[in-house]
């Protein structure tokens, strides 16, 4: 489904550099550059609760802080004290995914990238 014609590439060097560290390897993706006020969209139904907008500015604000690092080199990381450990949590996730459950580290999800995505 085609929702906006116009294909948008990342390009800030901190975005990709830590969506490379999560395994993206394709950054070009179809998004608009404001949902409010793109002309295709309408607004049908508007949810407010006023703690969770608070903790969504609270969290916008410290990712443009991070990603802001992130543009001037700061590079996602791990304990490396704690990759042993994550493996065994790791192989655990392997042994419920082959009997249809789901583990603590997602299918598909290398350890290092687990520790990154805790760290994050």
């Amino acid at each position: 489904m085609t929702l906006w014609n116009i294909v948008t590439t990342m390009s800030s060097p901190g975005v990709v550099n830590w969506l490379g560290d999560f395994g993206v390897r394709y950054f070009e993706t179809q998004a608009p550059a404001d949902l409010e006020y793109d002309p295709q969209l309408v607004v049908v139904a508007e949810w407010r609760d006023m703690g969770a907008l608070w903790d969504d500015h609270v969290d916008n604000a410290v990712t443009e802080a991070m990603l802001e690092k992130a543009d001037r080199g700061l590079r996602l990381s791990y304990d490396w004290y704690l990759l042993a450990p994550a493996r065994l949590v790791k192989g655990y996730s392997v042994i419920l995914n082959k009997f249809g459950k789901v583990g603590p580290i997602p299918e598909g999800m290398s350890t290092p990238v687990a520790l990154k995505s805790m760290r994050l």
